[in-house]
């Protein structure tokens, strides 16, 4: 049974204010009761939770904003730099972090306050600027997700090409076009599609998913499918492609005679796509725990029964989409393969952090443990690395090398220090003869792996 809310019960939430934060909080009550009738009576219907549970809600969304400005703040100072800033995949990650750091600054500390006071009581304008400012930061995020998806399926499709299909200059170009495109539909409710109330509790505001109108309900599927469906299928997509592209390279060294150390290779190839597999299922987990338990109930209180959506349930997928801004940094960024040599670099303080574990990043690229063993070589197998190649590997089989691997699929390159390495049978060796490679074979060492 859903009880009437009461004089009484009004009287209570006035109290929770004294003085003028009192009258304004009274202000804000009557002004959404006049303007939004059919929205706030439907949550009136509901009895208020206890001063306790706010006061957890609100350490939940301060202590989330919290870790996820620290977070995406980190990973802007690693990823901002001018070096950085030539590679796509770095652009698409700095773009995920400003979008997720926009949320933790201002949408959390506002929830947080609001939770603890019991009312949104920041006033009808800032109702209006927080819900459009986490439209656009949730559509900007799922897209950028995307657009990582399918820049890290070009390069490693693209690997033996002379010619990248994202360059740096595209990148910059997709993420103005998502911040547009996220910014039509934010504001889109600003205009008359749709509109900006609070909803639940009153611990935040959100589109009217209620008020069941044609008009309120062609925006939400508007944003359903197009800024929610259209970015999954991307990334289910990409990552089920460089999942096979992994997978045939992996058939493709097992049916090779290994002759050079291939089995070295093959080990290596079987361990990366088992962790390309690993990190398909988190990503897609993720996406659809953050985002499907908000399309559920848009879509039951656009067009189901209303009266099923509690303050509770709608509650509860606003912090779940608030704890993308903190898994985000840990899948995209700190996970990456360069992450830890950059943080060390810029901030001597993290400088103990352990590099000697591979491990796959969120967008694509490769490390292993042969990585760490070319992080800080020695002066004589600097040396010995830069002497032409001995009677034992000469230049005429590591071109063999490379023409057998590029005909299999597979090309094994390490970078190390703006250096490119190519995996021979002693190990590892500097390859001088870039232009000769790249006009006999047509292969072109990429700048981002």
């Amino acid at each position: 049974m859903q009880p009437a809310i009461t004089t009484k019960r009004k009287q209570e939430q006035h109290q929770t204010m004294s003085g003028n934060d009192s009258s304004n909080a009274t202000d804000i009550l009557e002004f959404y009761h006049s303007t939004y009738p059919l929205y706030k009576k439907h949550w009136d219907k509901f009895d208020e939770i206890s001063p306790a549970i706010r006061g957890i809600i609100s350490l939940v969304m301060i202590s989330i904003g919290l870790v996820g400005a620290l977070g995406n703040g980190v990973v802007i100072a690693v990823f901002g730099g001018r070096q950085q800033l030539q590679k796509p995949s770095y652009i698409f990650v700095l773009n995920l972090a400003i979008s997720d750091l926009y949320v933790a600054a201002l949408g959390c500390p506002l929830n947080g306050v609001s939770s603890m006071q019991g009312r949104w009581v920041f006033g009808d304008v800032m109702c209006k600027i927080y819900a459009a400012s986490v439209v656009l930061s949730g559509l900007v995020s799922i897209s950028t997700l995307a657009a990582l998806a399918v820049d890290r399926y070009f390069a490693i499709s693209t690997l033996f090409t002379a010619k990248r299909k994202i360059t740096k200059e595209r990148a910059f170009s997709i993420c103005m076009f998502i911040w547009l495109h996220a910014a039509f539909w934010a504001f889109a409710p600003l205009l008359g599609w749709n509109e900006y109330v609070p909803e639940g509790y009153g611990y935040t505001c959100s589109a009217d998913f209620i008020t069941p109108t044609p008009l309120y309900q062609s925006w939400i599927m508007g944003v359903l499918c197009i800024g929610c469906i259209f970015p999954l299928g991307f990334i289910i997509i990409s990552y089920s492609k460089i999942f096979s592209i992994v997978r045939k390279q992996h058939n493709d060294f097992r049916n090779m005679d290994r002759t050079m150390n291939q089995q070295r290779v093959f080990n290596k190839r079987r361990t990366y796509a088992q962790k390309v597999a690993k990190c398909i299922v988190i990503l897609v987990c993720l996406y659809l725990a953050t985002w499907t338990p908000y399309a559920v109930i848009s879509l039951i209180g656009t067009f189901g029964d209303a009266g099923k959506i509690t303050p509770v349930v709608a509650l509860l997928p606003c912090i779940a989409a608030k704890m993308a801004v903190i898994y985000n940094p840990i899948v995209y960024s700190l996970t990456h393969p360069n992450f830890k040599h950059l943080l060390a670099k810029k901030m001597p303080c993290f400088a103990t952090i352990s590099t000697s574990a591979g491990m796959p990043s969120a967008s694509g690229s490769y490390t292993s443990k042969l990585e760490s063993d070319v992080g800080r070589p020695t002066r004589r197998e600097s040396d010995r690395r830069r002497k032409p190649s001995d009677s034992s590997c000469d230049k005429q089989e590591m071109e063999s090398l490379l023409k057998s691997l590029r005909q299999a699929g597979s090309l094994i390159i390490i970078k190390e220090n703006n250096k490119k390495y190519v995996l021979t049978e002693e190990g590892l060796k500097e390859t001088t003869e870039m232009k000769s490679l790249k006009s006999k074979y047509g292969v072109e060492m990429p700048s981002d792996i």
